[in-house]
């Protein structure tokens, strides 16, 4: 009788693989619970920015600058005060204690356009309920714009969804946090300078003094 060969089983075909959309969202809820949950700091003190101990012995005195600059970079110099400093390479999620910019109008200037790095930092600042612009140096100009503007132009498209998503580093209670600073801002701006809301807005926007 002839030998058979009995062909191997087949064998079951793999799982395909898990999309990134539940990772995406799982991630995207850690950051905004670390946000709006300071306790959750991986265990880890937090520490103040460069020139941070000055403004916040200023804001315990009550003193309230109108603004203020954080710059995002190795030097600092060229930069007046009133400002803060972090160097990149030393920023990590969750470090920094940013409660001192609350009701501030804060300007990040990231000095070497660093990528994520950048917008998880704006995305704290928000958190600690300041109002920020964040303004980065490309190719000889100056692209700033609200970190609200910052989020919308890195919206995500979710085929799942079938709509656009927020990128990791921002959340709906993000938008809704820098969308009051903003209004607050504003309308204390306008208070003091005598004008209506309107106006001060546009000013602002259109490159006025903001209050200064």
């Amino acid at each position: 009788m002839p030998h058979v060969i009995t062909p191997p089983l087949a064998q079951p075909a793999a799982a395909p693989a898990q999309t990134s959309a539940p990772r995406l969202a799982v991630a995207r809820e850690l950051f905004a619970s670390h946000l709006f949950l300071p306790s959750r700091n991986f265990g880890r003190r937090q520490r103040l920015p460069a020139f941070g101990k000055d403004l916040r012995a200023r804001r315990h005195a009550g003193v309230t600058p109108k603004e203020i600059a954080l710059v995002y970079g190795d030097d600092w110099r060229d930069v007046p005060p009133p400002k803060i400093g972090v160097k990149p390479q030393e920023f990590r999620i969750g470090r920094y204690d940013w409660s001192a910019l609350a009701g501030v109008m804060v300007t990040i200037i990231d000095l070497q356009v660093s990528g994520d790095d950048v917008f998880y930092l704006m995305a704290e600042v928000v958190a600690a309920r300041a109002y920020v612009r964040l303004r980065e140096a490309i190719g000889g100009r100056h692209d700033e714009r609200g970190a609200e503007d910052w989020a919308r132009s890195y919206r995500i498209a979710d085929p799942l969804k079938k709509r656009f998503v927020w990128p990791l580093w921002w959340s709906d209670e993000l938008e809704a946090a820098q969308r009051a600073a903003s209004d607050d801002w504003v309308l204390d701006r306008a208070r003091e300078r005598g004008l209506s809301v309107d106006d001060n807005r546009a000013e602002t926007q259109h490159g006025g003094d903001g209050g200064k």
